[in-house]
């Protein structure tokens, strides 16, 4: 089922919503829509009218009425360039890159944003250029540019140093840790986000230091620690209540959900998820009501009470459809489809998978096109067309794959652009000092012919002689000078040169991996294909052979790579025909670890094999069949062989 994935989105949205808009909004905090509506009513066209108007588009930006934002961004734009108000067009032009960012349309935001940034050099408004360079971050940063969103978020950083804003710091701080966070570097996220943390306590910003917190436990989350995160996501929702910010009372009710939904604590996740609903429903925000929706629907489907699935999924798809979201509709077609897969409604399921599929192509949605192909390959088997589960099964591999080289390829240019960044930055640094030194050795040369100066005009004609020692003496101190200045040169030089070849040698080595893992891909493959063709020509005799062989290399088989456990999955389908599907209709939440303990115990390997097929330890292989026999409910008396024959 399609759903988890919903879930995981809804997070990140509401933990990045209000790191831009709190930017327009620091003035504004206690000011009312229709108090402002009112006062642009009275006005003339002037900059004060202009400045009303982005102060509107702010609020509208803050309460989610994105259309009306965006109509109230485009007038002051054109009033304040009718005016020639540079500074009125900056803040419309920041307006617009911010409900960009909200509906999705990075690239339409980073022009706006950059627009505005040209305007700000122009005037040298150095606040609007930090602010600038935090969006302009912040929209790279969507878009999976890492370097670029690193770059200029260090610039707004660095900027800020001479600007001494607090609160934009802050943000831009949390900024930085939010980036780091999507590159899986949790030590340095987490940096950031306790830097940002402790600046927004100091400048009593409650609304930021919630933000931070919840942001800190999502980090804790994605590492699996389950405690720290739901510590810190309870200790947000308390400065959410005191503060009375209802959305992000709902946001963090959110979030401790779903670490009772991974805790399997199903009660304690539809009472938060159901509680984060009402709010939502009463701020009427629909975007999030059908998320929690969603959620509660996915807490049903994990249980086995498809029925209540199904009348939340109802009720997502009617959102969706009102508000546009053909992608969300898909999903939740695909969704729906599944739950009638379970009750064995065949045809309907038939129906609905085959309409999420036709609106998925229609949008080039990878994701939910692999996903519904796998949730069609499920319905054929359990139909019994075997045909067809194989024909859509072929296609969810290749979507599968399609996504999965999408992502190697993005990890590969994102190691080389952090390279040039990391590169940028040591050459910068290397000037830098180069600048001091020079420099230092300037003021010390102006000291010396300061101090000579001054012994010219005081020693008399008769001590010329020790005039010209000096000088001679302060000569050689210069010539060391220089000397130890080349030096210092030299080695930074040097250092510079082996980091630029160490680095260089490392993106060589991953982008040779890379295409060699492509091609070992493709040959597997073709021998796939070959084997499958090879086994419908076999006579019976031929075929059982051909399974012992096979066996033979199951047990042989080591599974160290993904591409490994591709590989193994295939030659293991053939043997045990339709075993997974089967496997996930019996224990539906079992994890990839567990899947590969399962398959191994179905051959009789021992522990010791186990461990070494998989590349792990022993202890390890003993904690993960611990939990299986937790998860699927079997006493430690039983034999888990006889259970997993079974299947």
């Amino acid at each position: 089922m399609a759903q988890p994935s919903v879930y995981f989105k809804h997070i990140r949205q509401f933990t990045l919503l209000f790191l831009i808009a709190a930017i327009h909004n620091l003035h504004s905090q206690n000011t009312s829509i229709d108090s402002v509506a009112r006062i642009i009513q009275v006005k003339n066209d002037d900059t004060l009218k202009v400045n009303n108007l982005n102060l509107l588009g702010s609020l509208l930006i803050e309460s989610g009425k994105y259309d009306s934002a965006l109509h109230t961004a485009d007038n002051a734009s054109n009033l304040a360039r009718k005016l020639g108000f540079k500074k009125g067009i900056t803040d419309a032009l920041k307006n617009e890159a911010t409900i960009s960012y909200y509906k999705g349309n990075y690239s339409q935001g980073l022009r706006f944003a950059n627009e505005a940034l040209g305007i700000d050099e122009s005037i040298q408004y150095k606040k609007g250029v930090m602010r600038d360079y935090v969006n302009i971050g912040l929209l790279h940063w969507k878009q999976g540019n890492y370097s670029d969103a690193l770059e200029y978020t260090t610039k707004a950083i660095t900027l800020n140093n001479e600007v001494g804003d607090q609160v934009v710091m802050a943000i831009t701080l949390g900024n930085m840790g939010n980036i780091y966070d999507e590159m899986g570097n949790y030590s340095q996220a987490l940096g950031y986000d306790f830097r940002a943390l402790a600046m927004e306590q100091e400048n009593g910003n409650k609304k930021g230091t919630a933000r931070n917190m919840a942001n800190i436990g999502i980090i804790y989350f994605h590492q699996n620690k389950y405690t720290e995160a739901l510590d810190y996501y309870n200790k947000a929702l308390a400065t959410a209540r005191e503060i009375k910010d209802d959305a992000g009372v709902a946001n963090k009710l959110g979030l401790i959900g779903l670490v009772y939904w991974s805790n399997k604590n199903y009660t304690k996740a539809l009472e938060f998820d159901s509680t984060a609903f009402a709010i939502h429903n009463q701020l009427g925000n629909k975007d999030e009501m059908a998320n929690d929706l969603c959620n509660m629907g996915i807490v049903y489907y994990t249980m086995g009470n498809y029925g209540k699935a199904m009348e939340y999924d109802r009720k997502v798809l009617s959102i969706y459809k009102e508000l546009g979201d053909n992608d969300g509709v898909a999903a939740t077609i695909a969704n729906m489809g599944s739950i009638y897969t379970k009750q064995k409604n065949y045809k309907t399921a038939k129906a609905y998978l085959d309409s999420s599929l036709t609106l998925s192509k229609e949008s080039g949605n990878k994701e939910d096109m692999r996903d519904t192909y796998k949730e069609l390959a499920t319905l054929d088997s359990a139909t019994g067309n075997y045909t067809a589960a194989f024909d859509h099964y072929k296609e969810y591999i290749l979507y599968k794959d399609s996504l999965l080289n999408e992502d190697n390829i993005k990890k590969t240019v994102q190691a080389e652009m952090n390279y040039e960044f990391d590169k940028k930055q040591a050459v910068a640094k290397i000037e830098q000092d180069k600048k001091d030194a020079l420099a230092d050795a300037a003021a010390k040369r102006k000291q010396i012919i300061a101090v000579s100066i001054i012994l010219i005009l005081i020693i008399t004609g008769g001590l010329l002689l020790k005039q010209q020692r000096t000088r001679r003496k302060n000569d050689q101190l210069i010539f060391e000078q220089k000397q130890a200045l080349s030096e210092k040169e030299n080695i930074l030089l040097r250092v510079e040169k082996e980091h630029v070849e160490e680095e260089l040698g490392n993106s060589k080595k991953a982008l040779n991996d890379y295409v060699e893992n492509m091609l070992r891909k493709n040959e597997q493959l073709e021998q796939f294909t070959a084997e499958i063709e090879k086994l419908r020509s076999l006579k019976s005799k031929e075929i059982y052979e051909e399974r012992i062989d096979q066996l033979d290399l199951l047990n042989k088989a080591k599974i160290f790579t993904e591409e490994d456990w591709v590989k193994f999955k295939e030659l293991f389908e053939q043997v045990y025909k339709g075993f997974f599907v089967r496997l996930k209709e019996r224990f539906a939440d079992l994890t990839q670890a567990e899947i590969r303990l399962i398959c191994l115990t179905k051959l009789k390997l021992d522990t010791k094999q186990m461990a070494s097929v998989l590349g792990v330890s022993v202890d390890t292989i003993s904690k993960t069949r611990y939990r299986l026999r937790k998860k699927a409910n079997i006493s430690e008396g039983s034999d888990i062989i006889t259970i997993i024959d079974t299947v």
